[in-house]
């Protein structure tokens, strides 16, 4: 592309600030063209107060607006479809955030729509897109730790209803395991292989949702898993653990999902330890300067196209296991 990439915003979210708006601004050629959200007053002091220069009066505005290259939709996810539906269909690319979709067959029809309009659909998984997810990753390759054994994930991130209220909505696709829970899912998927679930024990809320999750799964090479999560208020801090036992060695990782707010990396070989930082961009400024190139570039990007639809399958799966 010879002009910036334009970007139009679909939700005025307080997310869109940290993934989108203050990564644009590092990364050249990436401009915050265009806002919509449920109330155009919203839309307006959203823009202002972070720069925007147009509004669009309704989110269907914005995506026929012609003003805009991507569209990065940040709503709940009953309604990634229709609005990453209409984007594609009016030859835009999108940024859905995650998960990209709440059921396999919505995965499907979004997939198919990208691929009838030659755009991209990329699933916001930023985490994949940081130096320390890619060291993570060769030391798995590269074989000095020998092959995965077991994987364990842990997530427990506190969300009362009364500021999380999508979240705890069933019709509006709440529930820990579409909300936090896709990110060990995608972890194990792309660090030891896909899986199956053997046993999901969850606790439900009041409303209906799951707000805790512990999943056993047994991995195509015949590790072991388990992935824990929950959203479960609590006046305690927010924890994230990753661990990989290996046939020659261990990886543990403190906050996968952030590690520019600060994380530990620690790998073992036979019986020594090592130690890693990482210091740098945001994982958001990692993942949207990798967007930018491979529009550029025409390149493939490990967070689109079947990376999707196999995260739904595997969400989709734990969630038949359920049992309270």
């Amino acid at each position: 592309m010879t002009r910036p990439l334009r970007i139009g915003l679909i939700g005025a979210s307080n997310l869109a600030i940290t993934s989108i708006i203050e990564p644009a601004r590092k990364i050249g050629d990436v401009e915050i063209t265009m806002v919509a959200a449920r109330e155009i007053s919203r839309a307006n002091d959203y823009a202002a107060a972070n720069n925007i220069n147009s509004v669009a009066a309704n989110y269907q505005e914005l995506i026929k607006s012609g003003g805009v290259d991507l569209v990065y939709i940040c709503l709940p996810n009953v309604l990634h479809e229709e609005w990453g539906t209409l984007a594609l269909e009016n030859k835009l690319h999108v940024l859905l955030e995650k998960p990209a979709a709440p059921d396999e067959a919505a995965a499907m029809r979004l997939l198919a729509a990208a691929s009838k309009n030659n755009c991209r659909l990329i699933e916001a998984f930023h985490y994949h897109y940081h130096p320390l997810f890619t060291a993570i990753k060769q030391l798995v390759l590269d074989g000095n730790l020998g092959t995965i054994k077991s994987f364990n994930a842990k997530l427990d991130v506190p969300m009362p209803p009364s500021e999380n209220a999508a979240r705890w909505d069933k019709e509006l696709g709440g529930g820990v395991m579409l909300d936090i829970g896709c990110y060990p899912v995608h972890w194990a998927r792309h660090l030891v292989g896909e899986f199956e679930p053997i046993e999901t024990i969850t606790k439900f809320a009041e409303t209906g949702v799951d707000e805790a999750v512990v999943a056993h799964v047994k991995f195509g090479n015949g590790a072991i898993g388990t992935i824990d999560v929950s959203m479960t208020p609590h006046n305690g801090q927010r924890y994230s653990r990753l661990k990989l036992e290996m046939t020659n060695g261990a990886i543990e990782v403190r906050n996968l999902v952030l590690p520019h707010y600060g994380h530990d990396f620690n790998w073992r070989i036979g019986d020594e330890w090592h130690h890693k930082e990482f210091k740098g961009g945001t994982t958001y400024f990692y993942q949207l300067q990798a967007i930018k190139e491979a529009i550029k570039s025409g390149g493939k990007l490990p967070t689109e196209g079947d990376d999707i639809l196999k995260n739904a399958q595997s969400i989709m799966a734990i969630l038949n296991k359920q049992v309270g």
